[in-house]
């Protein structure tokens, strides 16, 4: 060897250069050529699963006709696009904006407004002298297009900001195309071409290796593994995703190189397929879109029928078509509360907004209130509990054990918030400018005391003997880099050894080094393989060289003599090696991957000499082998006279807060479980850190009781973890034992594995949230009730699977959704209880029109005005209610559920489609016997086609859909419950219809209408053209003067009910808490009563609205009664809220 340094050479170890030979070893195989055409049949037969990895390299190039040296021609190149496709994935379908709008338009509540504006309009047509018929026609249009603006606003806000996020440079790939090495768009890449990729590089497609050294990949997004990825080029026999000679489109390629012929693109691709399988699972409804789907159905089957009952009655008594019918549309639209579907969407929008602050992006408004509902949550592991990459987490050194922690600098300046990335930069900026005066310089830092992990270890601090030596070998006994967007890019292991070394060095003032300078000026390099399991690099440092070697601990041991204690140099002893691996099997038995670190100073003269006498003996030898390197060329020493400094122990560690924010899912009733790809000991030892698990597994338990783990039972053990390979083969009976059990880990699972769970947790009854970031996760992510996913590790897949996603990647961030969203469903129901306590003295006044002929108190306009304007700030405003108590003491909700059996016919088209079932499910006498099987005759049975036709005859089908819509078992707390509608409804209603009708009629006593006068007088008086009124004073009230009286005594009635459901609100504002200090905590929502009380004061005294609205100005007389009875509203709330703590009435105390 030669050493050549200013003075003399410098020695550099020989590193093999095995990529520069490739083509030549690729040229000893079979070159067989077959022309593309007679291969373009391949696309068609080829099997669905991936097989190539189980085949020789030689029958791969012969099954695609590819050159391994020369790669694809340009004709070539066509051919295969055409018989495999191109290398791109099929876009999600997407509604264009025209039919998203359309789709949210004709939702629930709006379809009931647009059918009841379409009858008032066509009122109109009918007598168009009804001309407020079609003001208020065009007035529930306007509305409901409002209402769905706003919703699609702020989901096309939401679009936008997640496709800012999505926006990537198009990916570039390196391939052999007519023998020369291109670089290309990786949209570019065909079946068969010949693909090369390298440290910090993407795989463009799926690849069959052909050649590799020591090639890593990060494969985490699709199979969930945290733990780089060694690949070889041999044949396997495993199964797709961990085969050992594949890599993916999308593998992150974090050490060595590779060279691979492409098999599979685009949708064929893994990634591809998972892509797939989540564009085409539906995703579930959330739980609010069904309430309120379920309320409106109900509520539209009692105003249809209502309004037909009532429709009869008006013929009886004698109403012509057009006034009944004008009757029935009125009752209508009085039972649809115009307000609420606007209402519902600002306090989300409002929810959304509060989320967004907490970084928790919302896409779907809906998955708002959701979050709050979940009953469990299924999480991935890598990225998502863990932060998804490498760090130092443990160090054992001058034999004592530390926690490897974040510093908290003493010092009162402000602390540098800059990614220690950057800083670094700035540092080798600093030095190689000679500015080394911005450098800080707090040599007083010390580490913040926190809570360590399992093994209870002690904090490092900057005092710890040998910390600089530790630091140098992390930085120079490393390939990672820095790129060009400040990024540590390498090996996970040694990326996770940089930023330790980096954060350290950063803090000794002493301890400043222009790393890459070093670097580039070591002397010789062995660097790391599968088969050494070691690193080993020289430096020069002043007048000694040093080595520095990091690797597997116990192989490092091999090569040292002495051990480094604080300030000396100590022989390895016994008890030294016993300490050794204590504490070595304590680092790996907790998930670390544990790493050794040793290093030795050689005197230059001496290491010169040496190498002059060794030179002639090595010069035909291997110098590859370490063995070879360490004793021969020795460095001027020999293979056991090292000295040993360190282990440090890597894992991928919990992200911070993960334990507290599990501990606080718990509490409130949210079962956590974890679903990950990774290894089921890696994800367990990350599960007991963070408490997810706590108790005994089944083999634990066996172990225990000492007794085979056949034997133990169902309430001897607490965890169940479960791998991937036994989901498939699991019973219904195994399902129900599995998901009983509060602790779970699924390992080892698949996309299809994943999305199996949450169906089978779905079917158990829990609204399922699922939270990952992985394309694996996706499909789960879609058919989960809330899908959410990460920002920044997540996938583009992933995040358009979610229906939520956390912006800064902060597990936490899911407790501040889940409080978030059980408080807007809190003060959600205070809403709609306030709103819907409007709606009977809405509707009774249609009644006593019809039934007993009063003059009709409320006009259908006023009416309206009510739900849009007066009380829409206050309904609004209850969004800013604060929480009752802790909310996240509260168990979740659950799911409504039908409270009828299925019946055989429901199921008959269902049963067609199957042509064989177990005959268990039909004939019980052969249920012992598992291996018959009955088949089933596809054409249905004379008797079930009689049956369908007696449906489709009389309706049975309607009937039962009706029944359906009633009979709902409510399990939980739900949107618009009994105790709501009770309110609401029966007691408030009715206590404000009371005081309305009171004030009414009041109004035409003061107005000189006889009493005789206010029933059966509907049809002849109080209208355009009716019979005069003679008073008793001989004084004849025409029809105008008539008209005049009602408009007045209809505002007294609708002032009467904006003065009502002001004591109303005071009573929603807090549904425990009895009417006190705590009432006037949110004082918004009696801002907006004033406000509304206000308008509705300019309605009844300004002439301009007399004119428009036909209302009339009142004496102040009648609005005593509505006052008596809202002061009577307010005792009987509290009344009702001591007897329901008490006594249990209206339903849980803490409801």
């Amino acid at each position: 060897m030669k050493h050549t340094t200013k003075e003399t050479e410098k020695t550099m170890i020989p590193i093999p250069q095995t990529s520069e030979n490739t083509n030549k070893e690729m040229s000893k195989m079979d070159k067989t050529h077959i022309p593309m055409e007679q291969t373009s049949h391949i696309s068609q037969t080829q099997s669905k699963e991936t097989n190539e990895h189980t085949i020789s390299l030689e029958e791969l190039f012969i099954k695609y006709t590819v050159d391994p040296d020369k790669g694809r021609t340009a004709e070539e190149i066509e051919t295969a696009k055409l018989n495999f496709g191109e290398n791109t994935f099929s876009k999600p379908k997407k509604d264009f904006v025209g039919l998203k709008f359309f789709k949210i338009y004709f939702q629930s509540f709006n379809i009931l407004l647009t059918i009841a504006s379409f009858m008032s309009f066509t009122i109109y047509l009918l007598n168009n002298k009804l001309i407020l018929n079609l003001y208020l026609s065009f007035t529930i249009i306007i509305v409901c297009l409002l209402n769905t603006l706003m919703e699609f606003y702020q989901e096309y806000k939401a679009a936008e900001i997640i496709k800012g996020f999505n926006t990537l440079v198009p990916q570039k790939a390196r391939v052999i195309r007519n023998g020369v090495e291109e670089e290309i768009f990786a949209s570019e890449i065909v079946v068969g071409d010949i693909l090369l990729f390298k440290l910090g590089e993407k795989v463009g497609a799926d690849c069959r290796l052909m050649y590799c050294n020591e090639l890593k990949v990060n494969n985490s997004s699709i199979t969930g593994e945290s733990v780089p990825v060694l690949k070889d080029t041999e044949i396997s026999r495993s199964d797709v995703l961990h085969a050992s000679n594949l890599v993916f489109s999308g593998n992150e390629v974090v050490s060595g190189e590779g060279k691979g012929i492409v098999i599979k693109v685009g949708n064929n691709t893994i990634l591809g397929k998972i892509a797939n399988l989540t564009v085409n699972k539906k995703s579930e409804k959330s739980q609010l879109t069904e309430e309120i789907n379920d309320y409106v159905k109900k509520l539209g089957c009692i105003a249809f029928i209502t309004s037909f009952i009532f429709y009869i009655i008006a013929l009886i008594n004698g109403f012509t078509f057009v006034d009944n019918l004008s009757f029935c549309i009125g009752v209508f639209i009085a039972f649809v509360p115009q307000g609420l579907p606007a209402t519902v969407t600002i306090l989300l929008v409002i929810a959304a907004k509060r989320m967004a602050s907490k970084n928790v992006l919302v896409k779907d408004l809906r998955a708002v209130e959701t979050l709050g509902s979940i009953s469990l949550l299924a999480s991935d592991k890598t990225g998502t509990l863990t932060k998804g990459k490498m760090a130092c987490n443990t160090l054992w050194i001058n034999e004592s054990s530390y926690s490897i922690l974040k510093y908290k600098s003493d010092s009162k300046e402000t602390k540098s918030k800059k990614d220690k990335n950057e800083r670094y930069l700035e540092i080798q900026n600093d030095i190689q400018s000679e500015n080394i005066s911005n450098l800080d310089s707090n040599t007083t830092s010390t580490i913040k005391k926190e809570e360590c992990d399992a093994l209870a270890l002690e904090s490092i601090n900057l005092n710890v003997k040998n910390l600089k030596e530790l630091i140098k070998i992390c930085c120079l006994c490393n390939n990672a880099k820095v790129n060009n967007k400040n990024k540590i890019v390498g090996d996970p292991t040694e990326t996770a050894l940089m930023n330790f070394g980096l954060d350290y060095m950063n803090k000794i003032s002493d301890l400043v080094m222009d790393i890459s300078r070093i670097r580039e000026n070591k002397l010789g390099e062995i660097p790391f393989s599968s088969e050494t399991k070691l690193h080993v690099v020289v430096y020069e440092e002043e007048e000694n060289f040093i080595v520095y070697m990091k690797g597997a601990p116990e192989r490092i041991l091999n090569y040292c003599s002495y051990r480094r204690f604080n300030d000396s140099d100590l022989k390895i002893n016994d008890e030294f090696r016993n300490t050794f691996y204590t504490k070595y099997d304590d680092f790996a038995s907790n998930g670390h991957r544990v790493i050794g670190m040793a290093y030795k100073i050689i005197n230059k003269e001496e290491y010169l000499s040496k190498m002059k006498k060794v030179k002639k003996s090595t010069n035909n030898e291997n110098t590859n082998d370490l063995s070879v390197n360490l004793n021969k060329h020795n460095f001027g020493i020999n293979p056991k006279d090292l000295t040993f400094l360190c282990t440090i122990g890597i894992l991928d560690p919990p992200k911070k807060g993960v334990k507290d924010a599990i501990t606080q899912l718990r509490k409130a009733g949210i079962q956590v479980v974890m679903v990950t790809g990774d290894h089921h000991l890696t994800a367990e030892s990350i599960a007991r850190k963070i408490t997810l698990v706590s108790g005994k597994t089944k083999e634990q338990a066996a172990s225990l009781l000492n007794i085979p783990i056949k034997d133990v039972k169902e309430d001897q053990y607490d965890v169940e973890i479960i791998s991937g390979t036994e989901i498939d083969n699991l019973s219904d009976r195994d399902w129900n034992i599995i998901l009983s059990k509060r602790e779970i880990i699924f390992a080892r699972t698949s996309p299809k594995q994943k999305l199996k769970i949450v169906e089978k947790f779905q079917e158990k009854g829990h609204i399922v949230g699922v939270s990952g970031d992985g394309v694996n996760d996706s499909p789960a992510l879609k058919k989960a009730h809330l899908g959410i996913s990460m920002n920044k590790t997540a996938s583009d897949v992933s995040k358009e699977a979610a229906k939520m996603i956390i912006l800064d990647d902060n597990f936490p961030s899911i407790v501040n959704g889940v409080l978030e969203g059980r408080l807007i469903f809190s003060n959600l129901k205070k809403s709609i209880r306030y709103i819907l306590s409007h709606i009977t003295p809405q509707v009774i006044p249609f009644l006593l029109f019809v039934a007993f002929g009063v003059p009709s108190p409320m006009s259908s306009l006023l009416l309206m005005l009510i739900d849009l304007f007066t009380e829409f700030l206050p309904a609004v405003s209850l969004a800013f209610e604060p929480p009752e108590g802790n909310l996240m003491h509260d168990p979740p909700r659950k799911l409504l559920t039908r409270n009828i059996d299925n019946i055989n016919n429901t199921t008959t088209a269902n049963t067609l489609n199957n042509k064989n079932t177990d005959i268990s499910d039909t004939n019980p006498e052969a249920s012992n016997n598992p291996n018959t099987v009955l088949e089933i005759n596809t054409e249905p049975s004379l008797l079930v086609r009689r049956n369908i036709l007696a449906e489709k005859v009389f309706l049975f089908s309607f009937f039962r859909k009706i029944k359906n819509i009633f009979l709902k078992k409510e399990t939980g707390e739900t949107l618009c419950d009994i105790d709501l509608l009770s309110w609401a409804y029966l007691e408030a209603g009715t206590l404000i219809t009371l005081g309305c009708l009171t004030s009414f009629f009041i109004t035409l006593y003061l107005s000189n209408v006889p009493i005789t006068y206010f029933f059966m007088s509907s049809q002849d008086y109080f209208k355009l053209e009716s019979k005069n009124i003679f008073l008793e004073n001989g004084i004849s009230l025409n029809s105008e003067v008539q008209l005049d009286i009602l408009y007045r005594a209809q505002s007294s009635y609708f002032f009467s009910i904006l003065i009502s459901q002001a004591f109303n609100l005071l009573t929603c504002k807090r549904k425990n808490e009895y009417f006190g200090i705590s009432t006037f905590r949110n004082m918004l929502p009696i801002y907006g009563t004033l406000i509304g009380l206000l308008f509705g004061i300019s309605i009844l005294y300004i002439p301009a609205f007399n004119y428009l609205l036909l209302s009339r100005p009142v004496s102040f007389l009648p609005f005593v009664f509505p006052v008596l009875f809202g002061f009577i509203i307010l005792i009987w709330d509290n009344i009702r809220k001591y007897i329901r703590k008490n006594y249990n009435m209206y339903g849980s105390k803490n409801l």
